[in-house]
């Protein structure tokens, strides 16, 4: 055991000894000369400025960081070619950390390769791609970022916004498989198909993102959240995607456009207020047949026919499409079914769903097999406050309890909640379950409301932390995540019959620009039967 000991010890110090640090510019005047001269195992700091630079990994298995973050350090293609590029088969050890990438442009290199606007994935490359602001970038395929090729990079904590292309505004991917999880996609455009994201024999994991206010402006637009073209098997989970917008006639898919022979899950996202001037505010459905379970689809819009959800042509399997602990509230379309539009040939069935008005909201085709199954209502789901956007829905929600288990297949909801966390799996993509969260700008002198949701009547105790515990504390009524002792305790109230508690609060003046603040709650008085911890908030100050 000592020799063994004694042999990893001299191990991490030769490895050590033979990674280096490289600077920019002390050590080289740009970030490519850094680049080149690295070696596997090296990292390069970028120090803060404006670097006019296109820059190509070279196969490096480094760590190309900036020293102090996106909003300081930036990388400006110039017009001139993909900002940054990985097409010799980079693995997950090269990293692309913390800058803004901007003015780049894609070039047209098709049939055989794609050209990202801010950032290419090529030739089996897998980086690890994270914590960027890709933005103001144009190409043809992904004005944003590229993956083709046999790429799988993993693409993490990016703010991706205001990039334009004919295919993929924010993110193209074509035959490739990426992790695009926890990043934030909103403003991109797209000319003809998939404003956030387009999928083209692609099966990507998209996850906890925000994919937001993203637009297809071109006649017979498609997906302007997520198109999946051809042959698409994507994880679409645990996403909002909110507000993205088909303009003009022939359009169709708001939020999601699945077409031609995918198979896409699509579980517990909010598909919320997206539109598309002809059909499928929410979701289009053709030749595609989906797992679609805990969704909440509410406020979409349609031009002509089906708001929440549109659907044809689906005997793609010797079963119907099932659609099942979904919601679909508050859709409207000018034609014909505001919450469901399932014709042409489609095969659907639905259960254990809350459907607005269905006898006028639904319309089926005549040649068309629809199976009404059971557990289906037609109730106010109490959503928190859809006005501004919080979806959560409330003790009092006829939607909780009201789902069917056998359905689910995730253990967590969009907020990592249990997924089936009291009895039966509740309906739509919110578990209710003692949670905390905020609604509002997190910037100084800026009102917010903390929101507490648990079991009526139960007192609340708010704790701020100076930081997170790792490990957590272990307690009787579950993790305490923040340090010990806290920075102040104190009660907020008392949780309503509604079941979520709302305390009005002010960001504090002396609260910095990001700077990052954690909370967590107590529900129930301690020692009590049903009391909880909460999980951790952490405020980041705009």
């Amino acid at each position: 055991m000592k020799l063994i000991t004694l042999a990893t010890a001299l191990l991490i110090i030769q490895t050590a000894a033979f990674s280096n640090t490289i600077y920019v510019p002390d050590d080289f005047a740009t970030i490519q000369q850094a680049v080149d001269a690295a070696s596997s195992g090296d990292t390069v700091i970028v120090r803060p400025g404006t670097y006019l630079e296109n820059i190509d990994f070279v196969q490096k298995a480094i760590t190309v960081k900036s020293e102090s973050g996106p909003a300081a350090t930036i990388i400006d293609g110039n017009q001139n070619a993909t900002v940054v590029t990985f097409q010799s088969g980079e693995g997950a050890d090269s990293v692309l950390e913390g800058f803004t990438l901007t003015n780049g442009l894609g070039e047209d290199l098709s049939p055989n390769f794609v050209s990202g606007g801010a950032i290419t994935c090529e030739n089996s490359s897998s980086p690890t791609i994270i914590k960027n602001i890709v933005e103001d970038n144009h190409a043809e395929f992904g004005g944003g970022i590229a993956c083709a090729n046999g790429s799988a990079p993993t693409i993490t904590q990016n703010i991706i916004q205001r990039n334009t292309a004919d295919l993929g505004g924010g993110i193209y991917c074509d035959e490739s498989t990426p992790l695009i999880g926890r990043n934030v996609i909103s403003e991109n455009t797209a000319q003809s198909r998939g404003g956030g994201l387009y999928l083209r024999e692609a099966s990507p994991t998209i996850t906890d993102n925000s994919i937001e206010r993203n637009t297809v402006p071109g006649i017979g637009g498609h997906g302007a959240g997520i198109c999946c073209w051809n042959n698409c098997s994507p994880t679409i989970s645990n996403n909002i995607i909110h507000g993205n917008c088909c303009l003009q006639p022939g359009s169709e898919g708001g939020g999601i456009y699945c077409s031609w022979y995918g198979y896409p899950d699509i579980t517990s996202n909010r598909i919320t207020a997206n539109s598309a001037i002809w059909n499928g505010g929410g979701i289009y459905l053709n030749f595609s047949r989906p797992t679609l379970v805990n969704n909440t689809i509410c406020f979409n819009s349609a031009g002509q026919d089906g708001g929440g959800l549109y659907c044809m042509q689906t005997p793609m399997s010797p079963w119907p499409l099932e659609v099942a602990n979904t919601i679909f509230w508050g859709n409207s379309a000018v034609d014909d079914g505001p919450e469901l539009y399932v014709d042409y040939e489609a095969e659907l069935s639905i259960h254990h769903c809350d459907v607005q008005d269905p006898q006028s909201s639904i319309f089926v085709g005549s040649s068309c097999t629809f199976n009404w199954g059971g557990g289906m209502i037609d109730a106010d789901p109490f959503f928190a406050d859809p006005a501004v956007d919080d979806f959560h829905i409330g003790w009092n929600s006829p939607c909780r309890n009201t789902g069917i288990n056998s359905a689910v297949a995730e253990s967590t909801d969009f907020e990592g909640d249990p997924r089936v966390a009291i009895g039966r799996v509740d309906m739509g993509a919110d578990e209710f379950y003692y949670h905390l969260y905020q609604v509002g700008i997190v910037s100084p002198g800026f009102n917010i409301d903390i929101k507490v949701a648990g079991y009526p009547s139960a007192p609340v105790v708010l704790y701020l932390g100076s930081g997170l515990a790792d490990p957590p504390h272990s307690t009787q009524h579950g993790d305490f995540f923040l340090n010990w002792p806290p920075l102040w305790h104190g009660k907020v109230g008392t949780i309503p019959a509604e079941g979520i508690l709302t305390f009005p609060a002010t960001v504090p003046s002396g609260w910095a620009s990001g700077s990052e603040h954690p909370f967590q709650s107590l529900v129930g008085p301690w020692g009590g039967a049903y009391t909880r911890l909460s999980n951790a908030m952490v405020l980041t100050v705009e």
